[in-house]
């Protein structure tokens, strides 16, 4: 799997043209075919913005999962990381 943009965009134009359709954990049951978007945002906000920005253009829709932690635990575990 080539993990970039262009790589997505790819697979989102594969998944449209054997007729897949883009559904959430709550419709998945309602289409012969579906495929559930799911992103995972552990670090970079930003990124996942992006990816979602891509989605949107691409007219597809995916879910996120945010990992929320305390700004000062995030500092620390930058400072471990860099070290």
């Amino acid at each position: 799997m080539d993990f970039t943009y262009s790589g997505y965009n790819s697979l989102i134009s594969l998944l449209k043209d054997q007729n897949y359709s883009f559904s959430s954990y709550h419709n998945w049951t309602k289409h012969k075919k579906s495929v559930i978007l799911r992103h995972d945002v552990d670090y970079s906000i930003e990124d996942s913005l992006k990816l979602s920005e891509l989605e949107q253009r691409l007219g597809v829709k995916s879910t996120y999962f945010i990992l929320l932690i305390l700004i000062s635990t995030m500092s620390f575990l930058v400072t471990i990381l860099t070290c």
